[in-house]
C-alpha cells in the first residue's frame, strides 16, 4: 500500500509567528504545573502500568502507559480537564493498540510535546503591551488547537500511517479511543477520516472496497480492524452489518469451512482461530468442542472413559455421548439429528442443538454460509 505525505499544517507557521510576539517566560512560572508529566493526578493512574524503556543508541527513553482493555472506553477514567495558570483546559487522551502488546495511553498534557510546551509558555507569557486582549486570547486558542492537532497528526503520521498498520512503514498503532470514547464518536472523526482519504491513493483497497471502509468506521472493530480485514481478504469471511451485531451481551459469527471466527462482546470485536473449521454434514452444523461455547462462559468437559461431553451454563446442563443420537438436557432425553463425534482427534458437537439447549440464539445465513450465535438480553440485540 502506498501513502502520500501531506504538507505542514498552517498552524505550525502561526505558532512560530506567535512566538515573535512574546517576551521570555520566567522559569518559575512553569513550575506551577510540575505535577504534569508524572501522571500523579491523572484519573486513570490507579488502573495503568507505567514504565520507561531506554532504547539506547542515542535515542531518548520513552514512557509507556499500559491500560487494561476494560478501561479503554471509560470516559470516567480517560476524560479529564486540567487547570493551567488558573484556567481549565480539556486534555486530549488517546488510547491506541500496539499489536499484541496491548492498549496504551498517550496523554497530551502529561507527554508535554513540543507544541504542548509552546501552549504552556503562551499561557504564562508576559505579553507585549501592543498585543490586545482579543489578540492574546486568539493566540492562546490557536496554540491550544495546534497542540491537539499536532498530537493527532503525530499518531496519524508516526504511529498510524495506514489505518491497518500496512504499507506505511513503522508500527501499526491504531487509535482506539479519544477521551474514553470511540474516535468515530468524537469531534475528531472528520479530521481523521479526511487525513486518511488525503494520504491514500484513490486505488487503495480501503477506499475502493466499501466493506473495508465500513470496518474502519465501525467502533466495534477499533484496534482489531487489521485482523478483521486480513480475515476478510485471506479467508473470504463476510462480516455482519452494524445492525446485526450485539450492543450488549456476546456474539460469535462463524463461517463454514473457515477456522477464523469473529467474536463480539458488548459491541467490541475480536478474531479467534478454531482448531478445526466448522462443517455441516447432512445439513447439521458441527463445531469443535472448544473455542465457541466457552466464549459465552459455558463450562466444557470431556470424560474419556464414558466418551461423554458435558456443557454447563448457569442452571442448564447438556450431555452428549460420542456416537449416540440421544442427549440429556437437565436430565431429560432429547433426540439428535447428528450425534457428537471425534474427527482427526477433535471432538465435534452439533451446534444448534447444544446452543439452543443453553438458551442461546442461533441463526443461519445461507448466502454467506454463516452461523451467528448470540447470548444476552433481547434489549442488547439489534
Amino acid at each position: 500500500m502506498m501513502i502520500r505525505r501531506k504538507a505542514a499544517r498552517p498552524w505550525l507557521l502561526v505558532t512560530g509567528l506567535m512566538a515573535l510576539l512574546l517576551l521570555a517566560v520566567p522559569p518559575a512560572a512553569l513550575a506551577a504545573d510540575t505535577k504534569l508529566g508524572n501522571y500523579e493526578e491523572a484519573p486513570y493512574r490507579d488502573v495503568v502500568d507505567i514504565y520507561t524503556v531506554d532504547p539506547g543508541d542515542g535515542f531518548s527513553p520513552r514512557t509507556y502507559v499500559k491500560i487494561p482493555f476494560e478501561y479503554v472506553f471509560s470516559p470516567e477514567k480517560l476524560h479529564r480537564t486540567v487547570t493551567i495558570n488558573g484556567r481549565e483546559w480539556e486534555d486530549l487522551v488517546i488510547v491506541s493498540r500496539y499489536s499484541a502488546s496491548g492498549y496504551f495511553v498517550f496523554d497530551m498534557f502529561e507527554a508535554k510535546g513540543f507544541n504542548t510546551d509552546s501552549f504552556f509558555k503562551i499561557l504564562y507569557a508576559t505579553w507585549d503591551p501592543q498585543v490586545s486582549e482579543e489578540q492574546r486570547e486568539q493566540f492562546i486558542q490557536d496554540a491550544y488547537q495546534g497542540a491537539k492537532e499536532f498530537t493527532i497528526d503525530k499518531f496519524l503520521g508516526d504511529y498510524w500511517e495506514y489505518p491497518f498498520g500496512r504499507g506505511g512503514g513503522g508500527p501499526g498503532e491504531p487509535i482506539v479511543s479519544i477521551n474514553g470514547r470511540p474516535w468515530q464518536e468524537t469531534e475528531w472523526k472528520d479530521y481523521i477520516t479526511t487525513h486518511i482519504r488525503q494520504n491514500l491513493y484513490p486505488s487503495d483497497p480501503l477506499l475502493t472496497n466499501k466493506q473495508y471502509w465500513e470496518v474502519f468506521l465501525n467502533p466495534a472493530y477499533n484496534g482489531r480492524a487489521k485482523e478483521v480485514i486480513e480475515a476478510m481478504e485471506e479467508q473470504q469471511i463476510a462480516i455482519p452489518t452494524a445492525d446485526q451485531t450485539v450492543v450488549a451481551g456476546s456474539q460469535v459469527v462463524l463461517t463454514l469451512g473457515k477456522k477464523e471466527v469473529i467474536t463480539y462482546r458488548d459491541g467490541r470485536a475480536d478474531i479467534r482461530t478454531l482448531d478445526v473449521a466448522p462443517e455441516a454434514p447432512e445439513g447439521v452444523t458441527m463445531i469443535p468442542l472448544r473455542g465457541v461455547l466457552d466464549f459465552f462462559g459455558a463450562d466444557l468437559n470431556y470424560d474419556g472413559p464414558s466418551r461423554t461431553v458435558t456443557v454447563l451454563d448457569g442452571d442448564t446442563r447438556v450431555e452428549l455421548r460420542i456416537g449416540k443420537d440421544i442427549a440429556l438436557v437437565n436430565g431429560q432425553q432429547a433426540p439428535l439429528l447428528r450425534s457428537a463425534e471425534v474427527k482427526d482427534g477433535r471432538t465435534l458437537i452439533p451446534l444448534r442443538f447444544v446452543a439452543e439447549g443453553l438458551g442461546y440464539q442461533v441463526t443461519w445465513d445461507p448466502e454467506k454460509q454463516q452461523v451467528t450465535i448470540k447470548k444476552g438480553s433481547q434489549d442488547g440485540i439489534r
